[in-house]
């Protein structure tokens, strides 16, 4: 962002490093930005040096860690999520703080049993993953229900007698009743070695004319057989299995569980064959139908908890809504049935993840509750379970509300006088202890997590002795004291969470399925211990732990994958620490494994796929390989593939892969990548609720990523929107959010960017005012103080540039000392910081002329360059910086070796340069640098300097953001400068094509996009098409019509333009195609005459003449002898001379302009004398006397004895004469605006009318449409210009000085301005004659590029044009319109290559009647 202000060393301005990277280019621009993510989120804060957001702590966006976050969904496995270094800062789970730096996240629930462990932070979702697991598990039945009320074993209470469903014993997960209930009659069991299944089938398909009543009869009967099989107790309690449904399927339960599970989905199959058998023999219209379909729902459930199949689960939807749909709401079983069928769509919804099941859930539960009689002993249970929902919509979608109501229903539950055990209380209010956990999470306010700790406290306070999960209530107070230590910093509470985890492990059964992940939360609390105590002992307990957690968990669960990947997380912390590529290589290993264990299928995937490319990004970072950040975006890309349409972290892994899109972008310039970047990032934040605790961090991503764009392309709009979302993701945070300090340092960037554009002061001020709160914000010892220590230090030296206050250089000095001082050796930023460093000295040695500090200088960016490799983005920079400094050193020292040594980095620095802005900066930049020194690396720099023109001046942003930066890289006086050394090497030919490069450059972009390539491409007509379509859109890219209608990124498609160009020329006959015209070609320009184009630099002033004779084409380099003093003085004489002028035809009073009329004829003299003699006497020699000339872009008016015209490029003038346009419909249309309606205030002009009236004398008033008053409006106008040959256009014009685009003629209803011109294609177009005011006056900033009314019509496509440099005589009209135009028609038709003569003769004729310098010179002609 900033530039240590070196006058010498660093001529450009300001803002001139416009590059991607953001390195240090010229004099030294300090600090680069860095952005950091977590989660795909953008966070962390942008050195606000340099160009697009460099990461900060090697390339991570929004936090501290992996641009990718290792986020683990959860799918109900919530109990061990890892964030991975991307939660530093996270902005939605527990690990929330800097402390892990986003380490683990895994602290999901545990449920089973009387208790629960909800588990500290999921990576996604947050704290309590699972639907499950908050309050579901206290069952004590089969508890394979997980989070539905009706766990009571197979059928849930469903009386399946054919009688309709009676209530057994309680639907809730608590139900004391676990048994099927059926009549007494039909309780025997099933005969020992007898296959029901196959009875059950023989009974119900025997004859096929049972009636329904026997039927039913018979599903009483043999259901009441399979009781036995279905209800067989367990041999033991298994609090687990109530944690293994979160997951339904097979578990890993001991033998004798195995068999007894067995059996049960024996029965259950059986039950299900029989049922559905049944089912298909009756009527549709039987009674019985509605109450085995909720029975087959039931039945489907239970095996679906057991096996994990999902067509069960698909069955019992599909036969609990046909149950529903065929009673009515009086139903006696309604509101059980409703909780039948949400305990499915409760399933299915964990199962895929569609927010439609979650809305079923929740609907069915909330009419099962209102359906519930009043005073129901089990209403409390409806209403927790009810509370889980809400609780997981709001994981879901973040909105605040539904976290309210699940708060006010589990406050209901608790406070009920319902049958609930002490342990369902104990369960509720540590559920509660969750909820407030997450109100805290969302609101950041202390009291809520306050309660937290309040309920979970009491409840491990009044736990009976001897309660068995007494280890889950400890561990889940630990993480509430995990939380409460990393928002207050309270060591105590650190301890005692390490304390709770320690009694925890102490207590938990051996060998108990929930080991692994209490071994998990202790790890976590140890890891916490260490960032407190930097001990690495506790580290290593973090590490053991989280071994012993792999360790014990058998071989083929399904939590193996989840708890390889959090122990790939641990050693990549240590990785983050030590910097040991030890941890590095042995993480990468751990994720690799994590994919080979995950069967095929398995819904994890695209988290595990997502967590690998996190760590392969890590890689890259480390050794800049391509092939680990490629394979990272391979990864990403599948991750997102892999995730099902509408899924909750949809968002999240669109966000992942927009940065790893960025990482590519950073590295290879390639604007697509970033365009890409940004169309994910709009995705996930579309994607993202409104209320959603992300959207902070995906408004601060996508502003990042405007920004990066800005600082490439120059878009003003970018920067607007960067700085829009910048502020409202700061907005959208509590000021105790620990995400402030970094969204302030980033918005300070946004403003400092805003400053070097607009140059209000106002913007530095409010960049170093939140820059310095994010300073005094940050804990101290963060990863990130180093970044806004920097930060800081450029913001101050800016300041020192409007203040000259020394001690700003000082303070940044400081500034700058303590962020090098704080980044680690291995740091992938320390270069940055060297590098700003060196300039900070070099600006110290430019103010007290002191070598020791040029010597530094030198030191530190010797330093900053062994820091980064030769494909580092950095590279070119550090080398250009090194060659500055030495030619400084070479200034103070005169050793040649000096010199010697600035000529060898300079030329490492060209030839990295690759076809990008960055290129063109660092190239041009290093091409001045030498001017004095070395002509030929100077040259060499600026040939390598104009490969990239096209990318810096892109066709893809809008012409008002292509001349933004054509001023802001000042392309004009790098043109002038580049020709002279060319001139001064004897490289002639070279210079003429270097000229033709640099004028007109938006002009002949606009030519190319409306050229037709019919002839030459009739071979290739598919890309032909294509061309064309791209052609024209990117044509109409400033029409906002155009923009809003097709949603077009013009980025994008100029990128693929570029593309198809390149693949073009790879084709037969193609291999020049639309490249940069060699003299050759160019020559053709004199062959009706001479053309002189002339160049002033500091270095030379020069004519180049092109003369054509024979076959012979010579340029003649004839030198001018004038200083840029010189030229200014002349210039501000002239433009005091013309505004005096302009009030000296308003008065109408000659006696004042006697004093200007002098300073004109001095003006003419000097002009004469520095620049017409030379050129004319050079003409003379070569025996050209008289005839046609052509001045290209810049002339000079005075008297000559040639036919003057002016071209703004050699090219358009060669395709203007060999276009072959035949007449229009109509051969001309005259326009005549004398006193416009929607311009008042401006003077009447009398002479159009005389004008007009002459124009039709001459060509006939048949053949002239002439438009005036009401009739010359903008659109009539638009409209017969399509359809004339001939224009006259006879009105007020204006040049706009702050914007040369919206230059004007001044119509009856409004403007036609130049930026519309400029699209128009006009194919009868020969001659147009603006007889207006500064139609040809032209951008004082872009001298060659034309913008004027003149050069629009002829962009526009007309072979001719006269206009006016300055305000015209409104008298003088008339005159000099009939002396041209009878000039032009005396063959008897009209020539538009005679309009130059006639022009010429016209005002000569002026100049001879006494007209002053200022009424006869301001016409000229363009064209042939």
């Amino acid at each position: 962002m900033a530039e240590t202000q070196s006058s010498k060393v660093a001529p450009r301005n300001n803002n001139d490093n416009d590059n991607d990277n953001g390195e240090d280019t010229g004099g030294g621009r300090l600090g680069p930005r860095t952005e950091s993510p977590t989660r795909g989120d953008y966070r962390g804060t942008e050195s606000i040096g340099g160009g697009g957001p460099v990461s900060g702590g090697g390339g991570r966006i929004e936090g501290h860690g992996t641009t990718v976050k290792d986020e683990v969904e959860d799918n109900n496995n919530a109990a061990l999520h890892v964030q991975g270094r991307g939660t530093a800062i996270s902005g939605n789970a527990e690990d929330n703080k800097a402390a892990l730096h986003g380490i683990l996240s895994g602290r999901g629930p545990l449920s089973g049993g009387e208790g629960q462990i909800e588990g500290r932070g999921t990576a996604i979702k947050g704290e309590v993953e699972d639907n499950n697991a908050a309050l579901h598990v206290q069952g004590r039945g089969m508890a394979m229900g997980g989070n539905a009320e009706d766990n009571n074993a197979s059928l849930h209470g469903m009386s399946l007698s054919g009688d309709g469903p009676v209530r057994g014993g309680g639907e809730q997960i608590q139900e004391r009743d676990t048994g099927i209930s059926g009549n007494a009659e039909d309780s025997k069991a099933a005969p020992q070695g007898s296959d029901p299944a196959t009875k059950l089938r023989d009974d119900t398909q025997t004859t096929g004319k049972s009636t329904g009543a026997k039927i039913a009869t018979k599903v009483r009967s043999r259901l009441a057989q399979l009781r036995h099989t279905l209800l067989t107790p367990m041999k033991q309690k298994s609090p687990t299995l109530a944690a293994a449904s979160s997951s339904p399927g097979p578990s890993a339960a001991a033998p004798s569980g195995q068999s007894q599970l067995q059996s049960k989905l024996e029965g259950l199959e059986a039950a299900l064959r029989y049922l559905e058998n049944a089912l298909a023999n009756v009527p549709p219209d039987h009674p019985n139908v509605s109450t085995w379909q909720m029975n087959l729902t039931a039945l489907n459930v239970s095996h679906y908890e057991i096996s994990g199949n999902l067509d069960n689960l698909e069955a019992a939807l599909k036969f609990g809504h046909q149950a529903l749909d065929s009673v009515t709401a009086l139903h006696s079983e309604i509101a059980q049935w409703q909780s039948i069928l949400a305990k499915a769509h409760s399933y299915h919804y964990q199962k895929l993840g569609s927010l439609d099941d979650l809305k079923a859930t929740i609907l069915y539960r909330e009419q099962a509750l209102k359906n519930m009689p009043s005073g129901h002993p089990d209403k409390a249970f409806r209403q927790a379970n009810l509370a889980t929902e809400y609780s997981e919509r709001y994981k879901r979608l973040g909105d605040a509300s539904d976290l309210e109501t699940a708060l006010k229903l589990q406050h209901q539950a608790l406070n009920s006088t319902s049958n609930a055990t002490q342990s369902d209380r104990f369960n509720w209010q540590n559920q509660l202890g969750t909820l407030y956990s997450y109100r805290y999470k969302r609101f950041a306010k202390i009291n809520n997590l306050q309660t937290a700790v309040k309920y979970r406290e009491e409840v491990l306070k009044n736990v009976p002795p001897g309660f068995s999960d007494i280890f889950k209530l400890q561990n889940n107070l630990a993480n509430s004291y995990n939380d409460r230590y990393e928002a207050l910093n309270h060591l105590e509470d650190l301890e005692s969470a390490l304390s709770l985890g320690k009694q925890a492990l102490s207590n938990i059964p051996a060998g108990h399925s929930d080991l692994s992940k209490v071994l998990h939360n202790l790890a976590e609390s140890y890891t916490y211990h260490y960032k407190q105590s930097n001990d690495e002992s506790d580290l290593k307990a973090a590490i053991m732990h989280q071994e012993q957690a792999l360790k014990n968990t058998a071989p083929g669960h399904p939590d193996i994958s989840l708890h390889l990947n959090n122990l790939a997380a641990q050693y990549i912390i240590r990785y983050e620490r030590f910097n040991s590529l030890n941890d590095l290589e042995t993480a990468l290993k751990l994720r690799k494994q994590v994919l080979k264990h995950v069967p095929a299928g398995d819904s994890n995937i695209s988290q595990w796929e997502s967590n690998l490319a996190a760590t392969y990004l890590y890689y890259y970072e480390r050794f800049s390989n391509m092939t680990d950040l490629e394979d990272a975006l391979k990864l990403g890309e599948q991750a997102l593939k892999h995730t099902p349409s509408g899924h909750s972290n949809i968002s999240t892994r669109q966000a992942n892969l927009a940065i790893l899109y960025f990482h590519h972008y950073e590295r290879l310039g390639n604007v697509n990548d970033l365009e890409t970047a940004l169309t994910f990032q709009n995705q996930a934040l579309d994607n993202t609720p409104v209320k959603h605790i992300d959207i902070s961090s995906r408004k601060a991503n996508l502003a990042s990523f405007y920004s990066a764009r800005y600082r490439r392309l120059g878009d003003l709009d970018d920067l607007l929107h960067a700085l829009k979302y910048r502020e409202e993701a700061l907005k959208n945070l509590s000021s105790e959010h620990s995400d402030v300090p970094l969204r302030q340092a980033n918005l300070a960037t946004s403003y400092t960017d805003r400053y070097q554009r607009l140059n209000n002061s106002d913007d530095l001020e409010a960049a170093l005012k939140l820059q310095k709160q994010a300073l005094d914000n940050i804990p101290l010892g963060h990863y990130y103080t180093s970044t806004l220590q920097a930060n800081l230090s450029i913001l101050y030296h800016y300041h020192y540039g409007i203040s000259d206050d020394t001690s700003d250089l000082n303070v940044a000095l400081m500034f700058q000392k303590q962020a090098l001082e704080n980044t680690s050796l291995g740091d992938p930023e320390r270069y940055k910081w060297q590098t700003n460093l060196a300039m900070i000295y070099l600006g110290h040695y430019n103010i007290y002329n002191d070598v020791k500090y040029l010597e530094t200088a030198l030191e530190v960016q010797k330093q900053a360059l062994e820091n980064i490799s030769a494909g580092h983005p950095g590279f070119l920079y550090a080398n250009r910086t090194l060659a500055a400094l030495y030619i400084k050193m070479y200034q103070s020292s005169k050793q040649e070796s000096d010199c010697a040594e600035a000529i060898s980095y300079a030329r490492i620095a060209i030839t990295a340069a690759s076809d990008s802005p960055s290129a063109w900066i660092v190239a041009a930049d290093t091409a001045q640098l030498f001017e004095d020194f070395d002509l030929s690396v100077s040259f060499e720099a600026y040939t390598a300097a104009f490969k990239s023109l096209s990318d810096l001046i892109w066709i893809g942003t809008s012409l008002t953001t292509r001349h933004y930066n054509m001023k802001k890289h000042n392309i004009h006086k790098i043109l002038s400068s580049a020709t002279a050394i060319a001139a001064q090497l004897n490289k002639t030919q070279f210079a003429i094509e270097l000229l033709e490069q640099g004028l007109s450059i938006t002009s002949q972009q606009y030519k190319m996009l409306k050229a037709r390539y019919d002839d030459l491409l009739s071979n290739y007509p598919v890309e032909a098409a294509e061309f064309e379509r791209i052609s024209y859109l990117l044509l109409h890219a400033d029409d906002p019509d155009q923009t809003k209608k097709e949603n077009i990124s013009y980025n994008l498609l100029a990128t693929q333009r570029k593309n198809l160009i390149a693949s073009l020329r790879k084709k037969d006959g193609l291999d020049k195609f639309l490249l940069p015209a060699s003299f050759a070609e160019l020559s053709e320009v004199a062959v009706e005459g001479p053309v002189i184009l002339l160049n002033c630099a500091s270095l030379r002033s020069d004519a180049f003449i092109i003369i054509q004779s024979s076959e012979t084409v010579t340029v003649h380099v004839v030198p001018l002898h004038f200083t840029d003093k010189e030229v200014e003085s002349n210039l501000g004489f002239l433009k005091s001379t013309l505004q005096h002028y302009r009030q000296y035809i308003q008065d109408d009073s000659d006696r004042s302009m006697v004093p200007y009329h002098k300073k004109s004829k001095d003006i003419c003299s000097w002009m004469k004398e520095k620049i017409v003699d030379p050129v004319f006497n050079a003409l003379q020699q070569n025996g050209i006397v008289s005839g046609r000339i052509w001045w290209c872009t810049s002339g000079a008016p005075i008297e000559s004895p040639y036919i003057q015209s002016y071209t703004s490029t050699l090219q358009g003038l060669i395709k203007a004469r060999t276009q072959a346009i035949e007449n229009g419909p109509i051969l001309a249309t005259a326009v005549g605006v004398s006193k416009a309606s929607s311009h008042s205030g401006l003077p009447s002009l009398p002479g159009i009318k005389p004008e007009l009236e002459a124009i039709n004398s001459i060509f006939g008033q048949d053949k002239v449409v002439q438009l005036s008053g009401s009739d010359a409006t903008v659109e009539n106008v638009l409209d017969y210009m399509k359809k004339s040959s001939w224009l006259h256009l006879a009105c007020h014009g204006v040049q706009d000085p702050l914007d040369s685009l919206k230059s004007c003629l001044l119509l009856d209803n409004g403007k036609l301005e130049l930026k519309k011109l400029m699209t128009e294609n006009l194919p009868f177009a020969k001659f147009v004659f603006l007889s207006a005011c500064q139609t040809a006056t032209g951008d004082k900033e872009l001298v060659n590029e034309s913008m004027h009314l003149t050069g629009g019509f002829i962009t526009a496509g007309f072979q001719g044009a006269i206009g006016t440099l300055w305000t015209m005589k409104d008298s003088d009209g008339p005159a000099v319109a009939k002396g041209v135009y009878e000039t032009v028609c005396n063959k008897g038709y009209p020539d538009p290559t005679l309009a130059a003569e006639g022009l010429h003769l016209a005002v000569k004729k002026l100049r001879q009647s006494g007209a002053p310098f200022e009424r006869w010179a301001p016409f000229v002609h363009f064209g042939i």
